[in-house]
């Protein structure tokens, strides 16, 4: 029925290297869906007619099951030029599919190695800091593309009543400590 290679974690083997990986991980109380943004020899993304076949197909039958849909290039501008010309293109038809889903949906993306929270349509999106550095965050025309060797994180992302998303740094820290160490608490 899908021509794209879908994928359940951990991954399986045998997909075809010229069809898109997509893939869906569902869990009790919430999914995951995962999109292949890439565009062979390309620094920008995009999603097919059939990817995003793929993804409303998957949001139908999940029955606003609160879900996490994580793509590569992030769908709106950042302001950091050198990134923005790289962004998804063509991402009109994502955010109403997103944005019709009758369920919690967060959007997460990666690219630009660091943490940017804001809307997308009525989903809230979210680019993943970088485990090992960060695009520069220079937002002056014309600025050169550069990376900083910022401390790394990564988000957790869980389920209490929402979904609920951590940002956690990367490195050994001091603490924890105690706000009142004479009270205990």
């Amino acid at each position: 029925m899908w021509k794209q290679c879908e994928l359940a974690l951990p991954i399986r083997t045998g997909c075809q290297k010229t069809s898109p990986i997509n893939w869906t991980s569902e869990f009790v109380d919430l999914a995951l869906i995962g999109l292949d943004t890439n565009v062979a020899g390309k620094a920008h993304g995009h999603l097919t007619d059939e990817i995003l076949d793929y993804l409303q197909h998957k949001l139908t039958a999940l029955h606003a099951k609160p879900v996490i849909v994580a793509i590569h290039h992030p769908p709106v501008l950042t302001g950091i030029e050198k990134m923005d010309i790289q962004n998804l293109r063509d991402s009109r038809k994502l955010q109403t599919i997103l944005s019709e889903y009758q369920g919690e949906l967060r959007l997460v993306c990666g690219h630009v190695h660091r943490n940017i929270v804001a809307p997308f349509g009525s989903v809230i999106y979210q680019i993943a800091p970088g485990t090992s550095h960060a695009v520069t965050l220079d937002l002056r025309v014309g600025a050169p593309n550069c990376l900083t060797k910022e401390p790394g994180a990564f988000l957790l992302h869980e389920m209490r009543g929402a979904i609920l998303t951590h940002s956690i740094p990367i490195g050994q820290f001091d603490g924890p400590y105690l706000f009142y160490p004479d009270s205990g608490t």
